[in-house]
């Protein structure tokens, strides 16, 4: 069972985001094998979401003959645009431990916190109040091929996930809302730390300093940290791991990343959670109007390449 877990998380929980996840810490020398496994951990989830949504939509069940040509098909896919690319190199990959080391402690305490955060909960069989128990009714809609979507005005990206585990492990539908809440719970924090990374580079012990507090700060903080159990807010809480990230890349200068990328993820954060997802689309069409007024006002008033590529990207979101 052991065995089934550790290749569950690496063919469902890390290959899916790899590419955007190496695409993204391109331009990031400060961050290692690992801390772009962790990331590549965060943004896969938000990968296969849109892919079950289109299919459901589209009246394709979702059972295990489906799921596992998703997988296959989005690690090939994967594996094509990481060559073509060129951001692994398999020769280069030496995890040296003089160069991580001051990273270590943290690792640990990552390893720390799922195991906490998931070990109090796998001999409960159920989460608390309505949400929880809607996600489940859900879930089992799509197992048993009862097509969900736009079956009703609740946002069912987190069910997109969650039948990949119910699928695979056999496991109660309570039982993988229970797990997978709580785990999400768990890599909030983990994200938080790496939008400090992002922020100060983490060059310098004081510069480490932020994405640590950050990371500390969203570890002990009441929310979303006890959303699960007041309140339900399970989808909020998945959408929030991720939220961190993007909203860095919304407004970094890697402009390439905003035509493709960036509308595809949030995409898949609106149908998770749509409030969330609402605050990230402003944001992003907020940033591209602002580079745009730029780009026309440095150019006199002449059109640009840039402005198609804006149209682009605007035609894109829109439609989603």
């Amino acid at each position: 069972m052991i065995i089934v877990f550790i290749l569950f998380i690496f063919f469902i929980g890390i290959l899916p985001g790899a590419f955007i996840s190496l695409l993204l810490t391109k331009e990031k020398p400060n961050l290692n094998l690992l801390d772009k496994g962790l990331i590549s951990f965060i943004i896969s989830p938000f990968v296969l979401i849109p892919i079950s949504f289109l299919e459901d939509f589209v009246r394709i069940p979702l059972n295990t003959t489906v799921l596992t040509i998703n997988l296959l098909i989005v690690i090939f896919i994967n594996i094509i645009l990481i060559k073509k690319y060129d951001l692994f190199h398999l020769p280069t990959i030496n995890i040296n431990l003089k160069t991580i080391s001051p990273k270590i402690i943290l690792y640990l305490l990552f390893l720390a916190l799922f195991i906490i955060k998931i070990l109090p909960i796998l001999s409960q069989y159920t989460p608390l109040l309505h949400d929880p128990i809607a996600h489940s009714e859900w879930l089992k809609f799509l197992s048993d091929n009862e097509f969900t979507t736009m079956s009703n005005i609740y946002p069912q990206g987190f069910e997109y996930f969650l039948i990949y585990f119910t699928t695979f492990f056999k496991i109660s539908f309570p039982k993988a809302v229970l797990i997978s809440t709580v785990l999400f719970t768990a890599i909030f924090p983990v994200s938080m730390f790496y939008l400090g990374l992002f922020l100060t580079k983490g060059k310098s012990l004081k510069e480490f300093l932020f994405p640590v507090f950050l990371f500390l700060f969203s570890l002990i903080s009441v929310y979303p940290n006890n959303f699960y159990f007041t309140a339900g807010k399970n989808s909020m809480i998945m959408a929030f791991c991720i939220t961190p990230i993007i909203l860095y890349y919304i407004f970094s200068t890697q402009k390439n990343l905003r035509h493709i990328i960036l509308p595809v993820l949030i995409f898949s954060v609106f149908i998770v959670h749509y409030p969330t997802g609402a605050v990230l689309f402003v944001s992003f069409y907020f940033k591209l109007f602002i580079d745009l007024l730029n780009i026309y006002k440095n150019n006199k008033g002449q059109l640009h390449p840039e402005i198609r590529k804006f149209l682009i990207t605007f035609f894109i979101t829109s439609s989603l």
